[in-house]
């Protein structure tokens, strides 16, 4: 099974535009799954996507821009999502 879930991304209100691509990454830090380059740009720097991850998936999404630089990262754990 997997789960879906939205994940918004904050950066500065003048970074507009931006080209990003979210990957998941596991516990050891290795790329799990295929990257996700579907941004929605909410305005003033936000920026929305959606990841779709196994259920027992747990580590990070992280995000980055066209330069491959880490501009976003946040935890994934399974306990945290379930409803």
């Amino acid at each position: 099974m997997a789960y879906t879930l939205n994940y918004v991304v904050t950066l500065m209100p003048y970074e507009t535009g931006e080209t990003l691509t979210a990957q998941a990454i596991d516990t050891t830090g290795a790329d799990s799954g295929e990257p996700i380059t579907t941004f929605v740009e909410v305005g003033n720097g936000h920026y929305m996507f959606q990841a779709t991850l196994a259920d027992d998936f747990r580590g990070a999404i992280e995000v980055t821009n066209v330069d491959g630089k880490v501009v976003a990262c946040g935890a994934v754990n399974p306990e945290e999502v379930r409803l």
